[in-house]
């Protein structure tokens, strides 16, 4: 971790450095290159100032008269539901093998969203069954996702390897929002 701090603590330096032994073995004059960048940089910032001003000028009219608010209560029609998500990777900084977000609605049905590049998300919609225990419940939709899910192979895993992964993630998020559910009946 602490050659990665270094190695972008020197980036900027040291390509600004680059640049100028560049301009120098091509025996350019650096400064007036500098200022033209410059010169050129000001007049775009120029060119786009009014359009910028109007567009924030614009949304603070809209604020200050209570449109947005109208817009986002018109449009983004809030449902009551307990969300998780989670997601697994080879490495902290690597691209997900495949995530899976899980949403218990108000009437407890639940959605299920799974998915992992090289291939879109699929949703699953899975009807609440009161009469069963949260473990019999997860394994039942753990089970039923596995069987339905198609899903594809590249370098981070392979199509069997994500179909596996989606009944335990499934279990997993399915467990989590019954024992928040458990926690709320208290």
């Amino acid at each position: 971790m602490g050659i990665l701090l270094t190695i972008s603590d020197l980036l900027i330096p040291v390509t600004v450095l680059c640049i100028v032994v560049f301009g120098c073995l091509q025996r350019m004059d650096i400064y007036e290159v500098f200022l033209e960048g410059a010169k050129e940089g000001l007049q775009t910032v120029l060119d786009i100032l009014p359009t910028l001003i109007g567009l924030m000028m614009a949304v603070e009219v809209m604020r200050a008269g209570g449109l947005l608010d109208i817009l986002v209560r018109l449009i983004v029609k809030k449902t009551p539901m307990q969300l998780y998500y989670q997601s697994v990777r080879n490495s902290q900084t690597d691209i997900p093998v495949l995530t899976c977000a899980a949403a218990r609605m108000e009437n407890d049905d639940y959605r299920i969203v799974i998915g992992a590049r090289p291939l879109r998300a699929v949703r699953f919609e899975l009807p609440a069954e009161p009469a069963l225990a949260a473990e019999q419940l997860a394994a039942q939709f753990a089970e039923g996702v596995k069987a339905q899910i198609v899903t594809g192979s590249n370098m981070r895993g392979s199509a069997e390897y994500r179909r596996h992964l989606a009944g335990v993630l499934t279990k997993r998020a399915v467990l989590e929002l019954e024992q928040r559910k458990m926690q709320e009946e208290k």
